[in-house]
Formats: C-alpha cells, structure tokens, sequence
C-alpha cells in the first residue's frame, strides 16, 4: 500500500500454464514461452530495455493474437498490466493494454489514458452493445493509487477528510460516515497494509484537518456540539477504548479557522490557522507556537494573509520549507518565509501549482522519509460520488506515477485492484462481442479505418488469465 511497497509482480516465471500468457516486455515483444510474439509497427521496436513498451504518441504499437481460450466474449478472463503515461493524451482515448476484437474497437477489457474535464487519467473501458462503451475512471496520470477509505459493512460510504503522518510507517486518517453524524478514524500500518487502530465519535465531528506539533501531539479541527474547536487528541486512550478522546484544548476565540497545521521558519515554531470559504476573502492567520498555551483571537496573530476559496488543508513540506494549500481541483505551494517577512492581508503568489488525484482533495501532508505527497479525497467530482475515489493516494509532485493494474471479468462483473488494493467492485457487465486480438499502445487496426489512439506511455508488462489470478498465482509473478 505504501509507495515502498512492490508492484504485483509482473511476469511468470519459468515456463507458463496454457491458461497464462504473460508478455514481460522489459527485453523483446515475445511471452515467457518465447512462442507467441506480438507484431509491431513504426520504423523501430517500442520496446526499451529493462523500461517496458514505450509508445511515443503516433507509431508504436504492438497487436497480437489473443490464446483460444480468451476468444470468448462471456467467458471469464483478467488482465495484469503495470503503467506509466507520460504524455497527457491529446485523442479522446488513448490506450494502453486492450483485450478487443479485431474488425471494430470493442474492447471486452481495455485500459487507456484520457482527458475529462481537463484532468488526465487512467480509465477501464468495456464495451456493451451497439455503440456503448462503459467507463470507469481510476487514477490521474500522476498519482498512485494508495487504497479506500475502509467501510464496514452494511453502513454509509465514509468520506475521507484528514490524514497526517505520525512516523515512517503510521499514517492517521479521519473520515466523516453518515452525512457527518459520527466520525471515524484509523491508525494504518504503511509497510504492512495493516489497520491496527480504529476509533469512532459522535461527539467530534468532521475533523477535516489533522497535524503533528514538534512535540509528537496530534492536532485536529473539529465539530463539537455545532462549534468548530481546536482539540489535542488521545490516540493511545482512543485506539486502546475505541471512542475518540482529547487531551487538549486551544481557544481560538474569533479566528475563522478550518484546518490547522505548524511550521518552522528560521528557528521558529508557528501553528497557521485558515478559513475555508466558497466566496468572498478568506485568509490565513499565523501565530507563535508558544501562544498555545492561552486563547487568540485575530489581533494576536504575527502576520495573516489571504488564500483564496476552497482551502481543504495546509501543511508545510519539510524537504523545501514551502506552504502547500490543498483545495477543491488543485493543489498550490507558496513561500512561507516570504510570507511572514512581507505586510499583512496581502495574496502571495503560489510557487508551484499541482493538479490533486481528484477534485475533491481534503487532507494533505507529506511522507516523513520519502517525501511523497499524500492526499485523501472524499470523491472524484463531488461528495462521495464514487466509493473508489473516496481514497488516499501519493505522488512525488514530478510527473507520470507508475500504478499495477488487476482488472477481473467474472463473467457477470468486473472487478478492480490498483496497486493490489481493491479500488472497483460488483461493476455488473455483460460483454456482446469476442475479442481476437491483444492490443498494447493502440487499438488494433481495421477495415473500417480505426487505427489510431496510440498513447503516450509506458507498459511495463501484461498478462492474461482465463479467469481470476489466485493470491498464490500472483505470488509466482515476479
């Protein structure tokens, strides 16, 4: 679950079952039986060492003939691959690794890039009938797919608010169940893909900010009988009882506050408060750490300054010092040093500016070891729209993210893991039409003239099955 933990691995080895066909694709376009190779096209191979296929946009593309018992439009069939777009798709799909026919574009299974409401992403697609083809949208070309926030059976989705490293491998997150009539929060263990702590309440509310002071507290903005308080939270009493509890207080008295966090800025410990607001000027308000220990109001603050609407969270990034703001649709860093040496009520230009996993971004804090940017998001476009996207996910804030995709037709529905988490499931689907063909890059060629919708990407392996892999399947995958 973690960005240290291995992809699902991705080639056989040795030689293969006749149920199998594994294309690792790091050194030649054959299978692991070095019988079945798939036919390219373009003046040179797509194929890098060591890299995957590498499609550059226009030429690069391999189709080949898909095993006998694929060739079966209802019959059960999965399909592994693990990818990488690097260039954001400029057709209206752009694929990456399809199971499809061969005449016309009806993927029975299809993995491609594409661009919706401006955001690029990876997507499963499936062809229905006629000229329906459903979709699903799974992750932005530049985050990694980490899991869902966990739902207990028989309740509503939760919706993901905070979260907050607590060490190398713990990381905390807050989730809203039942339009925010309780909360629940859990501790997960990142290298072992553990919960190994839960708590809930009714009594705080909506925590949708959570940090860590310098002293190890755990901070957090919350509801507490319809009023948003500052609280200190006892996670050991919380975990070890399973109800959540306090161990501090901080009155804030007139500051418009939503999220909390700290920072250190030549020497100095400062806690920033900021507002969320849909319109008008919200703004953010600086204080000593040191001032803590009694209540503020607006006039105690050292420096505020404005951030625009639709603030989620804040956090300072410990690698480079610098601000980053999480609100709805993009992510924005700002020079914090700067800030608080410049006048006051002033609107800082951001550094740097970020497309978030979804636009429904909440929490944000980084991995203390790796860097990583993690985030969580309580929908793809809107409050709790879609349980895959009420989820957390990371990215380095550089570019194209890597994610192992694990896409299973059952034969009456298809299911999704991303990063052998389950990101899709119980996705009813019956299939029309029989697949021929295995297509990576593009869609196969045909006479009607479809030969296009190569992407920009990198695959790294793809594998076939008649049927779902087994965990003891998948652990003979290297």
């Amino acid at each position: 679950m973690s960005e240290a933990t291995p992809c699902e691995r991705d080639q056989l080895l040795g030689s293969q079952p006749p149920e199998f066909r594994t294309y690792p694709l790091t050194t030649d376009e054959y299978d692991t039986d070095a019988s079945n190779p798939l036919a390219w096209i373009g003046g040179t191979s797509p194929i890098a060492a060591g890299v995957g296929f590498v499609g550059n946009g226009y030429d690069a593309k391999l189709v080949g003939d898909l095993p006998v018992w694929a060739q079966s439009a209802g019959a059960p069939v999965s399909i592994h691959a693990i990818c990488k777009v690097t260039e954001i798709p400029t057709d209206w799909r752009e694929v990456l690794a399809s199971v499809t026919t061969s005449a016309v574009d009806y993927p029975k299974l299809e993995l491609a890039a594409a661009v919706t409401g401006g955001n690029p992403h990876v997507q499963i697609r499936a062809h229905k009938s006629g000229s329906t083809v459903v979709v699903k949208w799974l992750n932005h070309i530049n985050w990694r797919f980490e899991f869902r926030f966990p739902t207990r059976s028989g309740e509503p989705t939760p919706v993901p608010q905070a979260l907050c490293w607590l060490d190398a491998d713990r990381l905390l997150i807050s989730g809203d169940v039942d339009n925010t009539k309780h909360t629940r929060m859990h501790l997960v263990d990142t290298s072992t893909g553990e919960y190994v702590g839960r708590c809930v309440s009714s009594t705080y509310k909506h925590i949708n900010s959570l940090h860590v002071d310098p002293d190890g507290g755990v901070w957090g903005v919350c509801s507490v009988g319809g009023y948003d308080k500052r609280k200190r939270f006892d996670l050991a009493a919380s975990f070890a009882a399973g109800e959540l509890t306090e161990n501090g207080d901080w009155n804030t008295g007139d500051v418009p506050t939503s999220s909390l966090a700290f920072a250190t800025v030549g020497g100095v410990e400062y806690v920033l408060l900021s507002q969320y607001a849909t319109s008008g000027t919200p703004r953010c308000y600086v204080f000593l750490r040191s001032q803590m220990v009694g209540p503020v109001n607006k006039a105690d603050c050292v420096r505020f300054f404005r951030i625009g609407i639709l603030v989620q969270d804040l956090v300072q990034r410990a690698s480079d010092g610098l601000l980053y703001l999480s609100r709805n649709g993009q992510i924005n860093s700002y020079d914090l040093a700067a800030i608080l040496a410049g006048p006051d009520d002033v609107a800082p230009p951001a550094v740097a500016t970020y497309s978030p996993a979804t636009k429904m971004v909440e929490g944000i804090d980084f991995d203390p070891v790796t860097d990583r940017c993690w985030l969580s998001t309580e929908g793809m476009n809107a409050v709790g729209d879609f349980r895959s996207h009420c989820a957390v996910w990371s990215s380095d804030l550089s570019g194209a993210e890597e994610n192992s995709y694990l896409v299973d037709f059952t034969g009456t529905e298809i299911q999704i893991r991303v990063n052998g988490r389950l990101m899709v499931d119980a996705w009813l689907h019956t299939p029309q039409q029989t697949p021929t063909k295995l297509a990576i890059g593009a869609s196969p060629s045909s006479p009607a003239g479809v030969t296009g919708f190569l992407s920009g990407g990198i695959v790294r392996s793809v594998a076939l099955k008649n049927g779902p892999f087994t965990q003891t399947e998948l652990d003979a995958l290297v």
